[in-house]
């Protein structure tokens, strides 16, 4: 019997699962990764079965009043978007209706996408703005539950605040120092809007949310098929990590993936009849990114050598021109990327490798993870990476079965060469998972990976609902609901949000009023004396941000609490301040060995605890339901 190439590629996908699972089982039997190897071999035996379907043919739905269809669902999409807003008026967490009214609003885009069709005109762009709507709504209604920012914006806001300061950007702020782009931006939003820093650095997460708009135009370049093109928009603007790193981790990363995703329509467009403005535009776009983030163009240099790789592999077997990307674009980029590494790792004061190595692969802190849950609680935390890879997967498989089947040949080309950039970025980040590289590089792959997946997994979702090889209006809706409302209301999506109590115990990271009250009031009574301060690490990020004047100092008055929360840290002098947040769940501590920055995530040792408040030389100097301040004297 003869083999086809997708043939061989999915057995070879069984197979090798198969034995992955075995030695995991006998060897490691790590959970996490028996559920990944479990989906993949699931995801592979479906994707084998849907073999004899012509592409796209599957793809809407065939309504006798359409525009009606469309009018209804847009009422009451406008509705639902009316009520969920006005139903922001709690402080300090969202209630349950909101996410499930955003799901049902995500639904009925759903359902949208698969009754217009290409002829309707307009239609199309005011679906995409539904959409970005959405988008901006989960991330905004995350940024203004509490007064103070979250995890690093604490530090980029505190960058910014100086240069507003100053009118300089700051040297004293390591890494940032020297790649102040996106600090620079916001300065000028604050000063030109006068809207506040807070509110000001929120434009980051709106502008990467509307970013998401090239997306679109890439797909849509891709497939020609509009219904695919807003269902890979919409999966992305509800996805838990995209919702992860546009507001927790909102800093230079967020800001480098708009211009990423520019940068990747560009490329699509550099042979084109306008190709000389492209090219400029595409110089711009790599000056941007090399400024602003370390890791952004590392990734994007991957990406265009894949590119250029793949048309190479691909014109070998297809006997066809096609230069997807050319070696001068790909030098280009790695000459301005180097060359500036270089510059900013003084490269006559240091040793250029290890710098190389610091920003481009390793460059972010090792983990150390506490495993405080059960197996539900671990399939629940990454159930939307699970959805990903299982509708990714069908996707990926159905487009491999039927690319002979696309309508040009050129648009043919591209999908192949998307296939094998998601293949090499998919490797690289299975490798960071597997090796236990941190989890903070693993979550940051896959927010460049999910951009790529994204079709893959629309058609995956699409393709899943058909029976017999015509949409099903019912399963379709169910099986959405299903996956919008797994992104929404995952953990990750939700970190300040007690959405699923039981799967949620660690410390919140942004601070409520009460809480910054008693930075303010520790602060203003050390100011008195020549005690420290201890916090926990998200504290220290607050206090070095929200602390009052003055606190520009060349060394700050605080220590971070690592080993007296641990208790391995007996005799200390000064004051320990801690919120309850960090008393009842899980703290994060840093530790620094060898230059290298580790992370752990632990528990409060009560004993220790129990036996400071005991001790006649602690007292308890300030307290309120969410912080307390203890003095040792």
């Amino acid at each position: 019997m003869k083999h086809t190439f997708d043939d061989i590629i999915i057995k070879t996908l069984i197979l090798s699962s198969m034995i992955g699972l075995i030695i995991n089982s006998l060897m490691f039997n790590i959970v996490e990764i028996n559920i990944f190897l479990l989906i993949l071999i699931l995801s592979s035996i479906i994707g084998y079965s849907f073999r004899n379907d012509t592409f796209h043919s599957f793809i809407g739905i065939e309504f006798h009043h359409k525009y009606l269809a469309i009018i209804c669902l847009n009422l009451i999409f406008i509705m639902i978007f009316i009520i969920s807003t006005i139903s922001l008026t709690r402080v300090y967490s969202r209630s349950t209706w909101f996410l499930i009214a955003v799901s049902l609003m995500s639904l009925l885009i759903f359902i949208e996408t698969l009754v217009i069709d290409n002829k309707i005109k307009y239609i199309h762009n005011f679906v995409l703005l539904k959409i970005i709507l959405i988008g901006i709504l989960i991330r905004g209604s995350l940024y203004y539950q509490y007064p103070s920012p979250t995890a690093d914006a604490f530090y980029h806001m505190e960058f910014i605040d100086k240069i507003l300061d100053t009118g300089y950007v700051p040297t004293k702020f390591g890494l940032y120092s020297s790649f102040p782009m996106l600090h620079i931006f916001v300065t000028i939003i604050s000063e030109i809007t006068s809207i506040g820093l807070k509110s000001s650095f929120f434009y980051i997460s709106a502008i990467e949310s509307i970013g998401l708009v090239f997306v679109y135009l890439i797909v849509d370049r891709l497939y020609n098929n509009r219904a695919i093109s807003l269902l890979s928009v919409l999966i992305l603007e509800i996805s838990t990590i995209n919702i992860y790193f546009s507001y927790f981790y909102l800093g230079g990363g967020t800001f480098t993936f708009i211009f990423f995703l520019l940068a990747l329509y560009l490329v699509l467009l550099l042979n084109s009849k306008n190709g000389h403005l492209y090219r400029f535009l595409f110089v711009l776009v790599i000056l941007t990114i090399v400024l602003s983030h370390t890791q952004t163009p590392f990734v994007l240099l991957i990406v265009l050598i894949t590119f250029y790789i793949t048309s190479l592999i691909f014109n070998l077997v297809s006997k066809y021109h096609f230069p997807a990307v050319s070696y001068t674009t790909i030098m280009y980029t790695a000459l301005v990327m180097l060359s500036y590494w270089i510059y900013a790792s003084k490269f006559f004061e240091s040793y250029i490798l290890l710098e190389f190595l610091n920003f481009g692969l390793k460059g972010l802190p090792s983990i150390s993870h506490i495993a405080t849950g059960n197996t539900l609680e671990v399939i629940w935390t990454l159930s939307p990476i699970y959805v990903l890879e299982f509708f990714g997967l069908i996707g990926f498989l159905y487009v491999l079965r039927n690319i002979r089947d696309m309508d040009n040949k050129i648009k043919k080309d591209r999908v192949v060469i998307i296939l094998g950039v998601l293949v090499c970025l998919s490797i690289i980040t299975g490798i960071a998972y597997v090796s236990q590289l941190t989890s903070l590089a693993y979550i940051r792959w896959l927010y460049y990976v999910e951009v790529f997946v994204s079709s893959f997994v629309a058609i995956g979702v699409l393709r899943f609902s058909s029976v017999s090889g015509k949409m099903n209006i019912f399963i379709a809706s169910v099986l959405f609901i299903v996956v919008s409302s797994i992104f929404i209301m995952s953990p990750y999506a939700n970190n300040n949000d007690d959405v699923v109590p039981w799967v949620n115990e660690y410390t919140r990271d942004s601070f409520t009023s009460s809480e910054l009250s008693a930075i303010y009031f520790t602060e203003q009574i050390r100011m008195h004396t020549s005690s420290q301060i201890f916090v926990d690490t998200l504290t220290y990020r607050a206090m070095t941000s929200f602390a009052p004047p003055p606190h520009y100092q060349p060394e700050y008055p605080y220590r971070v609490a690592g080993s007296i929360i641990t208790g391995e840290m007996k005799n200390f002098e000064g004051f320990l301040l801690l919120r309850t947040e960090a008393i009842d769940n899980l703290v994060v501590v840093s530790t620094y060995k060898d230059d290298h920055k580790s992370i752990s995530k632990v528990r409060m040792n009560f004993a220790w605890y129990t036996e400071l408040r005991r001790e006649i030389n602690s007292s308890l100097i300030y307290d309120n339901p969410q912080s307390i301040v203890l003095f040792k004297l």
